[in-house]
């Protein structure tokens, strides 16, 4: 919570690492990096195609990034 105001924000790596990865994908696609995927992986309906590792040169560590459509 900042001093200015009484909204709770969010800071941290999580939300760097998002804000690097975000900007990869085109618009109105759904993005999720591989802590996320380990555990949505197995959820039916949905399938999870890995992005180009070229395109997420954009972090300074290998860190994968997963494209997410419906089956």
């Amino acid at each position: 919570m900042s001093t200015i105001s009484s909204i709770e924000d969010v800071y941290g790596p999580t939300v760097n690492i998002c804000a690097k990865f975000n900007h990869m994908g085109e618009s109105n696609k759904f993005f999720i990096g591989s802590d996320l995927f380990i555990h949505a992986k197995t959820v039916m309906g949905f399938k999870f195609d890995e992005i180009n590792k070229e395109r997420c040169s954009v972090l300074k560590f290998n860190y994968l990034v997963y494209y997410v459509k419906k089956s």
